[in-house]
């Protein structure tokens, strides 16, 4: 899955073993990726090594140190890394329980509503949401998608909305051929599905999520695993500022709710 440097020539063999050298000390970069994205490897300390390693090597950066010092003023390669870091593979449909919970909300509901993913990954569960309340009769005037994720890879991917068959395993044939063209070995979505959503690159933690509008459904699922207990209070936090009124609902993961207790 990763690039390792490898050595091509015997001549280079002493650097290598230099370069090996100045891969010992994470703390500091592992610091300052949890401070900026909330984040925290200190559970899988030698994956993160192994990752921010490869990533190293791969850029021809010698030490942490200096990948350290390159992503403070480096906006690309910091953006670079997040997604290095943070680009994870979904699927359509999952946890479906929950989404059909809001179908049923929206279904009932007079007014038009807005609904926030938090993380949107590479698409799959916004698009879930819209393809659920559409097969259900809900008319697209009736809500809008936000999308957002701190990696600007994953947004790419979900704006292009291309899948493949692993993506889609859960839906049913009958869905398969409203909502998507399949050219060749990939599922591609179809327009009106992809106009109810807006996708952003945003950090939560950053100023960018304050400006976001409130809203009357929150996803936010299979993230705050990825936090500390004082981390993922903060995140919660800020969800309940973007509340429209004292009825807006928070949907978690299961895998969250279950680092909560």
């Amino acid at each position: 899955m990763f690039n390792f440097f490898k050595v091509q020539e015997v001549s280079h063999e002493s650097k290598e073993i230099k370069l090996a050298k100045d891969f010992q000390n994470i703390p500091n970069i592992s610091k300052y990726f949890k401070k900026n994205t909330g984040i925290d490897f200190d559970d899988q300390e030698v994956i993160f090594k192994s990752r921010i390693t490869s990533f190293c090597r791969a850029h021809k950066i010698s030490s942490f140190s200096s990948c350290l010092k390159l992503i403070y003023i480096d906006q690309e390669l910091r953006q670079e890394l997040t997604d290095y870091l943070t680009t994870n593979e979904s699927f359509f449909y999952r946890e479906f329980h929950q989404i059909e919970k809001l179908v049923q909300k929206v279904q009932s509901s007079c007014k038009n509503v807005k609904i926030l993913c938090a993380p949107s990954a590479q698409g799959e569960e916004p698009y879930s949401i819209a393809i659920a309340l559409l097969t259900a009769g809900v008319k697209p005037s009736q809500f809008h998608i936000t999308g957002i994720d701190i990696s600007l890879e994953a947004i790419q991917r979900a704006q292009t909305a291309v899948y493949n068959e692993k993506a889609i395993r859960n839906l049913s044939n009958e869905l398969r051929s409203m909502y998507f063209e399949k050219k060749s070995e990939s599922y591609h979505l179809t327009r009106k599905v992809k106009n109810q959503v807006t996708f952003k690159c945003i950090n939560i933690f950053e100023n960018e999520f304050t400006q976001l509008p409130n809203f009357d459904y929150i996803f936010s699922r299979n993230m705050l695993i990825y936090f500390d207990t004082k981390t993922r209070l903060k995140a919660q936090k800020l969800f309940t500022s973007h509340f429209v009124d004292a009825n807006t609902e928070i949907y978690y993961g299961h895998a969250d709710l279950t680092h909560m207790h």
